[in-house]
């Protein structure tokens, strides 16, 4: 072979890849959120996320840890973000309005460094589930100088009927309305 035939064989500033790691994408998506897709779970995360700040904040505003208003903006912001998540899972609502992204976007973050926190003290499982989940919010979400992603994702599945509400338990098909429903057709 000679030189023009590989005319960037000597070049100093040619990228040389050394190394691949096994998730390794040419197109650079090995850097997204895994869990970005979960909308179930993104939803759950986010329903749990005002539950546990409606229990824990009162308490925190008492003992002066947190300010009323800061915890006020925060649980606002996680409730428009499970509301959006519900639109986007359930085709049902509406979408939080884009002045209140910026409320959502520093409440995922904030979430983001008490949990590096609480990893910093305790690493397991339930954690750095949470942080991935966290993070595909945070990824959903994008950094605020545009409309989210997620928003053009949901608008064209609008279209779509409503899906139900996800269920929740072990099995779905123990409901009321699904028991009779299997009482009616059964031949007895």
């Amino acid at each position: 072979m000679t030189r023009e035939t590989f005319p960037y064989r000597d070049d100093p500033w040619r990228p040389v890849m050394i190394w691949h790691s096994p998730d390794w994408r040419p197109d650079g998506t090995e850097n997204l959120p895994p869990l970005r897709h979960e909308h179930e779970e993104l939803l759950a995360q986010c329903r749990s996320a005002v539950s546990r700040r409606e229990q824990a904040y009162p308490a925190l505003i008492e003992r002066g840890a947190i300010d009323r208003d800061e915890a006020r903006r925060d649980l606002l912001a996680w409730r428009l973000l499970a509301d959006e998540w519900h639109w986007i899972v359930t085709g049902q609502g509406a979408a939080p309005g884009h002045h209140t992204l910026a409320d959502r976007i520093a409440a995922v973050e904030t979430a983001l460094v008490r949990l590096e926190a609480d990893l910093a003290r305790r690493r397991d499982d339930a954690l750095l589930y949470q942080r991935h989940l966290l993070m595909a919010l945070a990824w959903h979400l994008g950094d605020g100088t545009a409309a989210p992603a997620i928003h053009a994702y949901a608008r064209h599945h609008q279209s779509r009927p409503a899906r139900p509400e996800p269920v929740e338990g072990p099995e779905p098909a123990e409901g009321p309305e699904l028991k009779d429903s299997a009482e009616k057709r059964s031949p007895a």
